[in-house]
């Protein structure tokens, strides 16, 4: 299911991309899809994209079928998929980011989960977010606390979970612990659908940036 973002960036001309000496060009609004893992991460930085110049606005959804977007934005796997799928353009994939996975427990802690394996101690569920990304993170749950592992059927979090399991995207409202997760690696791509490749490309750039990185780092 598509969600499109109201996130609508507006700039003009022909800039440098500040500090991260990207060019953007103006060529009007690119679409930009991002699964739902990686969607927060990416409208933050798509916010610091219009003060280089930019113009995009971001949706969220799966990439295979994503005909009008420009530019594709997810987990590596993903974005492999993409790729050999043929919804991403060949060789245009960069790496943009790594996002650490959290344990979300309430605010004041109050089952004492401090790893993974406690909730198995506490009795709570664990719910896990980030959908088709979260595959490494699902694994170390259930072999941890098998039993209350649930996983999240739209990739997010229910409101009202004692704990889950999380990319710093998607980490609401609780306190946020470290886990023995590994990093979620995200991807950007030029779609195979994109009218504007040149556009499509110098926001993968951008993304790929110092700035960019800074920028989609800066989560709630």
């Amino acid at each position: 299911m598509l969600l499109p973002s109201l996130l609508v960036l507006a700039a003009a001309g022909l800039i440098a991309g500040g500090e991260a000496g990207v060019a953007v060009p103006q060529t009007g609004a690119l679409r930009v899809r991002a699964t739902t893992a990686v969607a927060p991460c990416v409208e933050a930085a798509a916010r610091a994209y219009e003060k280089s110049g930019g113009r995009a606005v971001v949706e969220t959804g799966a990439l295979g079928d994503a005909t009008t977007a420009e530019v594709l934005v997810g987990a590596s796997a993903e974005v492999t998929r993409a790729l050999e799928g043929g919804a991403a353009a060949a060789d245009s994939d960069e790496e943009v980011a790594r996002v650490p996975w959290v344990l979300v427990v309430t605010t004041g802690n109050p089952y004492g989960v401090h790893r993974l394996a406690d909730a198995a101690r506490a009795g709570i569920e664990v719910w896990v977010a980030g959908g088709p990304a979260a595959h490494a993170a699902r694994r170390a749950a259930e072999q941890a606390a098998p039993q209350q592992v649930r996983e999240a059927s739209d990739g997010l979090v229910p409101n009202g979970a004692a704990a889950a399991l999380a990319p710093l995207c998607l980490a609401g409202a609780g306190e946020r612990l470290p886990v023995d997760v590994p990093d979620l690696v995200v991807e950007a791509a030029v779609s195979a659908h994109a009218g504007r490749p040149d556009a499509a490309r110098a926001f993968v750039a951008f993304l790929a940036s110092p700035a960019g990185r800074r920028a989609f780092a800066a989560t709630p």
